[in-house]
């Protein structure tokens, strides 16, 4: 997933990733990798 926004809001982005990331949880590689 990526996440994109606005030019100097970087700080905004983070915050909704890390929430994304706590929802959704975070990157699990496929199984055999």
């Amino acid at each position: 997933m990526q996440v994109v926004g606005q030019r100097w809001r970087e700080m905004e982005l983070i915050a909704i990733a890390q929430e994304l990331n706590r929802v959704v949880g975070g990157f699990q590689p496929p199984p055999g990798y």
